[in-house]
């Protein structure tokens, strides 16, 4: 029998959105310590994430990742303002853009 070991991502400083293929009922999501344990239901693929603070999917979802219940509330909330001001296409973009030069 293989064991798979998790491929392991370190958003590290900064603002951090990992993008994921399909969409959030594709994956279980569990945490394990500081970090979000992601597994694909599809192939088993597993992901050990810390220090990121969104996951967006190809079905337009996203999960925001927050630390305690502060950040949950602000967190879930600023997207929310920026898809009416920007729009969903234009919001990822920019977070993915600033997620990319604070690496």
């Amino acid at each position: 029998m293989t064991t798979l070991a998790a491929v392991t991502i370190d958003g590290r400083a900064g603002h951090d959105l990992l993008q994921l293929q399909g969409q959030s009922s594709d994956y279980h999501l569990g945490k394990n310590g500081n970090a979000l344990e992601i597994t694909r239901y599809s192939d088993g693929a597993m992901f050990s994430l810390q220090n990121a603070e969104m996951l967006a999917f190809d079905s337009q979802q996203t999960v925001v990742l927050a630390r305690n219940g502060i950040e949950a509330v602000v967190l879930s909330w600023l997207p929310k303002q920026v898809n009416q001001i920007l729009g969903p296409q234009r919001w990822r973009l920019l977070w993915a853009r600033h997620s990319l030069a604070q690496a």
